[in-house]
């Protein structure tokens, strides 16, 4: 990359669990340029420029009663600044703020650990943005935006959640 870009590129995974028919299940999907239509996998900007990403739901499957996330990405290349809940599109209005971790593999930065909403009374299959994070590129290269998963992170990882809080099944999908 030229000096002063930063290209948050990475490889786009793909985990989707599927149910027993082989169907996919609710989905989290990182979307990476908010100014952009659809989902964007891959975005180059310029070093000390505040950029706003997405986490999206898609491929509702099962009704749920709120999510929670957490983030991951590579910490000398991008700091966390803010995020904001989409409570008028999914109507959680019980959410939780985001809080930085540095419990993850060495050289990462954890984001959300456990940030999120939960509704008050019943359930949605809202699809859409979910919450916007943004976020600042410190320094040139490229780096992986993921969520990180129940599996990674028993207590706090991306999930949908179901009536009384428990973990549902969700297929991620990363930038």
């Amino acid at each position: 990359f030229a000096a002063g870009i930063l290209g948050i590129v990475g490889i786009t995974l793909a985990l989707a669990f599927g149910t027993s028919s082989g169907a996919l299940v609710n989905t989290m999907i990182v979307d990476l340029d908010t100014t952009t239509a659809g989902i964007q996998a891959t975005r180059t900007v310029s070093s000390g420029a505040l950029v706003d990403i997405a986490i999206v739901s898609a491929n509702i499957t099962a009704p749920y009663k709120g999510y929670q996330w957490e983030l991951q990405w590579e910490d000398s290349k991008l700091d966390y600044i803010s995020n904001a809940e989409n409570s008028a599109g999914h109507g959680g209005t019980l959410c939780a703020p985001a809080a930085i971790v540095n419990d993850g593999p060495p050289g990462t930065e954890w984001v959300g650990q456990g940030a999120g909403c939960f509704r008050t009374s019943g359930t949605t299959s809202f699809a859409g943005n979910l919450v916007t994070v943004q976020i600042q590129c410190v320094a040139d290269g490229a780096t992986e935006v993921k969520l990180v998963t129940f599996v990674e992170d028993g207590l706090y990882g991306s999930s949908f959640l179901a009536d009384g809080g428990g973990e549902m099944p969700t297929a991620y999908t990363n930038a």
